[in-house]
């Protein structure tokens, strides 16, 4: 057992397999308290390998699992999981969100390239939490296929949704069009009432960030535009 932190919530790690406590090793503090903890049960190690098929490790196939049941609990801590590629710059968090291969890890990895001080703060599933009613994104060990990733928290300024286009071109959008996106997005529980408090979180997302649809063509422009509209928020 380990105790890891993300998002200033506290989770011992019942793991069996080595694999997830090195995946996890800038996030492990020494404690002897936490907030929860999480064991993955042999019914849903083997519902999860036949998922997944043969090509991934026990541990690879445990530590899915793992971050499964951790964002089942994260709503009762005010956060979620959200499927985006988050980076900082000037002290705030920009996501970008779409669907597989349109280029979210591209788009980021833009960004370190051609802006001062970008920091990559998850590749691939952050959790988005709120402090005192506002979202803050916050690394995880969960940084995708290139295990992209920061052990940081940092205020939410924007959510960019991205399309491949021929020219690059954003613009804002309202909060009720981007709701149904959001959704597309967020791993929202099963149950009930944890589905109902995740949906009621997006609802206060939707009131404190702004929104954008960017076109790009995954240039460096692409990301010059991207950064210099939603900072100026025009």
């Amino acid at each position: 057992m380990f105790i890891l932190k993300i998002a200033d919530i506290k989770i011992a790690i019942n793991n069996k397999f080595d694999f997830v406590m090195h995946q996890c090793a800038d996030y492990i503090i020494k404690s002897d308290r936490y907030d929860f903890s999480i064991e993955v049960s042999k019914e849903e190690f083997e519902k999860e390998r036949i998922a997944s098929g043969e090509s991934f490790t026990d541990g690879f196939i445990e530590s899915v699992c793992i971050y499964r049941n951790i964002a089942k609990q994260l709503p009762f801590y005010d956060a979620f999981v959200f499927h985006c590629a988050a980076v900082e710059k000037d002290g705030q968090a920009y996501c970008f969100a779409a669907g597989s291969g349109v280029g979210k890890t591209t788009h980021i990895t833009l960004w370190k390239k051609v802006l001062d001080d970008v920091t990559i703060i998850n590749g691939d599933k952050p959790i988005v939490r709120f402090f005192d009613g506002k979202p803050f994104v916050c690394g995880t060990p969960w940084g995708g296929k290139e295990n992209l990733h920061s052990n940081k928290i940092v205020p939410l300024r924007a959510i960019c949704f991205l399309n491949r286009g021929a020219e690059n071109s954003i613009e804002t959008i309202t909060a009720d069009k981007s709701l149904s996106k959001i959704l597309q997005q967020t791993f929202i529980p099963n149950d009930k009432d944890t589905a109902e408090k995740t949906l009621d979180l997006i609802g206060t997302l939707l009131n404190n960030v702004s929104f954008w649809l960017l076109n790009c063509n995954i240039s460096d422009s692409a990301a010059i535009l991207s950064y210099e509209t939603m900072s100026n928020g025009e």
